[in-house]
């Protein structure tokens, strides 16, 4: 198989993204009603119960926006990108996105690859399904200790998932101990997407972005069979929402934390 058409398959792994901030409708049902997702809780049952609750709250909070993203395609080692892609992304409540790619520098499968990723986004989110929530229907947890990221106290969850599937992540989450809404994922897909795929590991990071819980940056690290090692990276650059100016997302520069060389702003402080 071509090197291109490889690299831009195990990429679209990156698209399950879109549905991690999503929840659906049945869910509702789950999570019982008298646990408050503000309410401090330090046990794992309460801590997950709270988790599912924030995350249907958050859907409450959608309001129509639009996200401009800077992509970057990268070779083995190699600092320098091969490909560099700005999209603009508009999402209308409740399940409607569009796309358009603003800028393209470098080789041209980085456009390629990232019109796939947003067409199956697009498509993703259509189907409104919310199948990757982080919820005991999909995942096992356990609770590993406290942790910070990028100064915010979380809890630090194990997680393992419960179906061998391409939209599942086992790994570790950073959960925000005040709004119980994930600030970092880490792990690897539970089920590589093809045969050419040893592995993708992926990172996720998420933030408040005008009031609602936003993916905000992703790395996607595929190690493909015989054509070596390819990263993805997706950054949020502005947001805009209603009739507001379009705000600067992109974070300072950070110190890479000595805990884990992958995840930069997160410190870690297990039991």
């Amino acid at each position: 198989m071509h090197r291109e058409v490889v690299t831009a398959f195990l990429m679209s792994a990156i698209a399950i993204v879109p549905a991690w901030g999503q929840a659906p409708a049945r869910a509702q049902q789950q999570v019982p009603a008298t646990i408050p997702a503000k309410r401090q809780v330090t046990d794992l049952q309460g801590i997950v119960v709270s988790m599912e609750q924030a995350q249907l709250e958050n859907r409450e909070h959608y309001q129509a926006y639009t996200l401009v993203r800077d992509y970057k395609l990268f070779s083995g080692n190699d600092r320098q990108a091969k490909s560099d892609v700005v999209a603009r992304v508009s999402f209308v409540p409740p399940n409607r996105k569009t796309f358009t790619i603003d800028k393209v520098n470098g080789a041209s499968r980085g456009e390629k690859i990232v019109r796939k990723i947003l067409e199956h986004e697009v498509q993703t989110t259509a189907q409104d399904h919310g199948a990757s929530v982080l919820n005991r229907e999909n995942y096992n947890f356990v609770l590993l200790g406290m942790a910070a990221v990028d100064g915010h106290p979380c809890y630090l969850l194990q997680m393992e998932p419960k179906h061998k599937r391409e939209d599942l992540v086992q790994g570790r989450g950073w959960i925000d101990a005040e709004t119980y809404l994930p600030r970092l994922i880490d792990g690897d897909l539970a089920k590589n997407p093809s045969w050419w795929l040893k592995r993708v590991h992926l990172t996720l990071s998420f933030a408040d972005v005008g009031g609602m819980w936003l993916q905000t940056g992703t790395r996607a690290v595929a190690d493909v069979r015989i054509f070596g090692e390819h990263t993805l990276t997706s950054n949020e650059l502005k947001y805009q929402g209603g009739q507001a100016e379009a705000r600067n997302l992109a974070p300072a520069r950070k110190r890479r934390s000595a805990h884990h060389p992958d995840l930069v702003g997160a410190s870690v402080f297990t039991h």
